[in-house]
């Protein structure tokens, strides 16, 4: 009787356990990049359609990475003169 009972407790508690696994939400920068890669243009969304799950999610990390990088410093010389930006050559 008792390992009835401790096997029904074991596998309510393993039940209870995958419910709650289930139920939680994904990232909300993750659903927003999402959301963005699928209202591309008709020239994308093909792209994209084409793009393996493992590739979407490289071209996240991808523009994660270029979204936190620093700003390039843009200090003057000593006499004055602006620095220019990069590619404004």
């Amino acid at each position: 009787m008792r390992v009835l009972a401790l096997a029904l407790v074991a596998a309510g508690l393993l039940v209870a356990r995958a419910v709650t696994a289930a139920e939680e939400t994904p990232d909300a920068q993750l659903l927003l990049d999402l959301d963005l890669l699928m209202q591309a243009g008709p020239q994308e969304r093909d792209l994209m359609r084409r793009m393996s799950l493992v590739e979407r999610m490289r071209l996240l990390e991808l523009f994660r990475f270029l979204e936190t990088r620093p700003a390039p410093q843009t200090t003057t010389p000593a006499d004055g003169r602006p620095v220019p930006a990069p590619g404004d050559r």
